[in-house]
């Protein structure tokens, strides 16, 4: 098991194994645990009853924003790959709800994005303030392995998650649909 060095709070501030609070100037977000958004295994039924084990795993873009120099001048930059990103205080406050949403994403509407890489779903009763909703992007790739002695088939990577205000825009499908042409090798196909 690979042991990550820091630990982030609720206001963003980094924590070492040893408990010591910790300032970087920048730092791998692969360098950082978050409790919360660690990987799981989760089972969906399909329509002819069959069951698909799927593992998940989040990317720091659930609990990030994209770094702008103006307005975050001196905050600690996470590093997503070459990408910089900044801690995000309301999206990681969401994403605690991640886990869960997730586990329960059958039962909420799928749209296939016009970027034709990602899905996104949302749970339609959760309004945030100012009318918006918790966006959750995702993609899903056939993967089988083992995770914490787990069987999976799939590996379904939330890829961001936000709250916006913005019109739905993509095809709707259903998480079985996903699951079902994932297995198959079958591409969901966007019409807009």
């Amino acid at each position: 098991m690979v042991c990550i060095p820091y630990q982030i709070d609720d206001d963003g501030q980094l924590w070492s194994r040893d408990d010591l609070a910790v300032s970087l100037a920048q730092v791998a977000d692969m360098d950082i645990e978050v409790a919360h958004l660690t990987p799981f295994v989760f089972s969906v039924e399909l329509p002819k009853g069959d069951f698909a084990k799927i593992l998940v795993s989040f990317t720091s873009h659930c609990w990030t924003e994209s770094f702008d120099d103006e307005m975050h001048a001196g905050k600690m930059i996470i590093l997503d790959h070459a990408r910089h990103r900044v801690f995000d205080a309301e999206r990681y406050a969401l994403s605690k709800s991640l886990p869960g949403v997730i586990a329960g994403v059958s039962g909420h509407k799928c749209f296939l994005t016009p970027e034709k890489r990602n899905y996104m779903t949302f749970d339609g009763r959760v309004k945030l303030d100012g009318g918006r909703d918790y966006r959750i992007f995702f993609s899903m790739k056939k993967h089988k392995g083992r995770w914490n002695g787990v069987r999976h088939q799939l590996h379904m990577v939330v890829e961001s998650a936000y709250p916006t205000s913005r019109l739905v825009v993509g095809t709707e499908v259903s998480f079985t649909t996903i699951v079902s042409k994932t297995l198959r090798g079958e591409k969901v196909r966007y019409v807009g």
